[in-house]
């Protein structure tokens, strides 16, 4: 049994004994061994939105029962509803939800994480993929009439936006080019709301060695390039800012109570308060590229699903 530390929620976490759960040092501690005034660190669904929160342990009691349970589990990491309460870290390390294609060294020779997933005896695993689709997702949705052209003319988009960084014709940047994979970072950096510490830390993963303003003037010459992306891209994020939520494709909403709320408690213009106030700014350009995209996607899967059993489809014919 549990409760806020305002007192105002209180509840229940049904848990195997054995079930690691995340204290507030950041630990982990099997349910079975929990004691009372101990707090747990979790997600409460508030105001339609999932906020996060700490929760006293009040009790702790052995109902001696049996019940079927499921959790996903990879190594350490855990990601699970316990009643109304979302227990979990994100995910990362490894990150569950974008497997890397990368390949790591094995006794005898080499293999890819990818390769761990097997299908089910009769079945196939059928892959698939979108071409560039959150940059075609920014181009629509905050209106680029530079990145829609590019994308009518059939030229690769990132050579394209590099010829336009570095004033250089499409044929100069080569596909391989430095000028390539630089546009390529930025774009899909800023795109998700990220400023120039993101870009640089982003080209550094690339293999790109930027100093911070080396960065800001790569990405300055992007914005430069896409002039009305960036001032629509801003407008749509403050007015989320107001609005007090982002809404992605299909009227689908994400709520933004709980750092606004935390935002009311702190002097306007302060540090702190300014910190809240960009992280929703980037949410909320994050959300309407990634948010619709990843909609895209989940009905693509729907509907291959809906094809494949009209069609009667087997894996022979895969």
């Amino acid at each position: 049994h549990w409760a806020t530390s305002s007192g105002k929620k209180e509840g229940h976490l049904d848990l195997t004994s054995t079930h690691k759960v995340r204290l507030e040092t950041g630990e982990y501690k099997e349910a079975g061994k929990l004691e009372v005034d101990e707090v747990v660190r979790g997600m409460l669904y508030l105001d339609y939105a999932f906020a996060p929160c700490t929760m006293k342990i009040v009790k702790v009691e052995d109902l001696h029962k049996s019940e079927f349970v499921f959790n996903l589990e990879v190594e350490e990491h855990h990601n699970f509803f316990a009643g109304e309460l979302c227990v979990s870290n994100s995910s990362s390390s490894p990150n569950a939800q974008q497997v890397p294609t990368n390949t790591f060294k094995i006794d005898k020779g080499e293999a890819k994480i990818r390769d761990c997933f097997i299908a089910s005896p009769g079945c196939k695993l059928i892959g698939g993929d979108f071409s560039q689709q959150e940059v075609r997702v920014a181009a629509y949705v905050f209106k680029e009439p530079v990145l829609e052209a590019i994308y009518r003319s059939g030229q690769d988009i990132y050579r394209s936006i590099g010829s336009l960084m570095f004033d250089m014709t499409y044929d100069e940047v080569g596909k391989d080019s430095y000028e390539r994979k630089l546009a390529k970072t930025i774009v899909l950096g800023s795109n998700y709301g990220g400023g120039v510490g993101v870009v640089q830390n982003n080209c550094l993963k690339a293999g790109l060695n930027l100093s911070i303003e080396e960065a800001k003037k790569h990405l300055d010459a992007y914005k430069d390039s896409i002039p009305d992306m960036v001032k629509n891209m801003n407008d749509f994020a403050y007015k989320c800012l107001k609005d007090g939520m982002v809404e992605s494709a299909y009227g689908k909403k994400r709520f933004f109570f709980h750092l606004l709320a935390d935002m009311r408690k702190l002097k306007k213009g302060s540090e702190d308060y300014r910190s809240i106030e960009q992280r929703i700014l980037r949410i909320s350009k994050n959300t309407k590229v990634q948010g619709t995209s990843s909609i895209m996607s989940k009905l693509a899967l729907i509907i291959t699903c809906k094809r494949i059993l009209e069609k009667g489809w087997t894996e022979k014919d895969a």
